[in-house]
């Protein structure tokens, strides 16, 4: 936007913006990197328009992509509170 603003309506502007910015290029290129002793966790909806790139960016970091029923949106996200938090104790009680 003019402004300096960014809309909000998809995780990027645009392609030239996703392509400025491609993390999974960058997991295919660095791998786990600065990350190597970090627990990360990434999961998606069966039905998440993102799925693909979940996917991408899962196998191109070596880590497990949990996947259950649902879409990208809130529903999907409160119905596994739960786990992430469940995975973020875990991870913090062993730093």
């Amino acid at each position: 936007m003019a402004d300096g603003r960014r809309e909000r309506s998809g995780c990027v502007d645009d392609a030239r913006d996703f392509h400025a910015h491609d993390v999974i290029a960058r997991a295919r290129r660095d791998g786990r990197g600065a990350w190597a002793r970090a627990k990360l966790w990434l999961d998606g909806g069966s039905t998440d328009p993102f799925h693909a790139g979940n996917a991408a960016l899962a196998r191109a970091l070596g880590v497990r992509l949990h996947v259950w029923a649902g879409g990208h949106d809130s529903a999907y996200w409160h119905a596994h509170y739960r786990d992430y938090l469940r995975f973020y104790a875990g991870a913090l009680a062993t730093c």
